[in-house]
């Protein structure tokens, strides 16, 4: 369990880890649904809060979690307060992108 461990926390930085609260990936994603591509943009602070923004080239779409409550644009480009399986989906984004501070202050409990 430790090489596992240690090639986990490798991969997002090793030690430094610790020192890190917070950091934002910038990539490209294809959406199945909408069958197109644009531009995203994650940004991620421990311990649950979370920024994404889709940039489809029609209707973009951005998500905001911070302290269990979460908004996302509407239709018609607003925000609006999210509950139920759209709030959950963005609590379970922010939980993944904390696994790696949970195993590195947890690695004695589990190794």
């Amino acid at each position: 369990m430790d090489q596992l461990l240690d090639r986990v926390l490798s991969a997002y930085g090793g030690r430094e880890l610790d020192s890190v609260k917070a950091y934002r990936m910038d990539g490209v994603v294809t959406s199945k649904m909408r069958q197109t591509e644009g531009s995203m943009v994650r940004l991620f602070a421990r311990p649950d809060r979370l920024y994404v923004d889709l940039a489809y080239r029609s209707n973009p779409e951005r998500r905001y979690l911070n302290q269990g409550r979460g908004w996302r644009t509407d239709p018609g480009g607003g925000i609006k307060e999210v509950g139920g399986h759209l709030l959950k989906s963005m609590v379970l984004q922010a939980a993944r992108s904390n696994i790696p501070w949970v195993l590195s202050e947890r690695r004695d409990d589990v190794t």
